[in-house]
């Protein structure tokens, strides 16, 4: 059977030794880099997954500032 733990920091899916953040580690991975346990000594496989947030905002706020200050600049 596959053990498949999720989280914030790598955990060894034998032992569940936390093994912390391993951002730097798997920053370049996504196919998978292989990681032996301090604990249990046994070696497990973690990649990280990223999810992308998109943010916008309108513009028009924005343009009648420069409306504003354009009108100030040119007074």
């Amino acid at each position: 059977m596959v053990k498949i733990i999720d989280g914030e920091n790598v955990v060894c899916p034998y032992c569940r030794n936390e093994h912390g953040d391993a951002w730097e580690w798997a920053a370049q991975e996504t196919d998978g880099r292989h990681m032996k346990c301090d604990e249990c000594g046994k070696t497990f496989v973690f990649w990280a997954e990223h999810e992308v947030t998109y943010v916008t905002r309108d513009i028009e706020g924005g343009q009648r500032l420069k409306d504003l200050w354009e009108k100030n600049r040119n007074d």
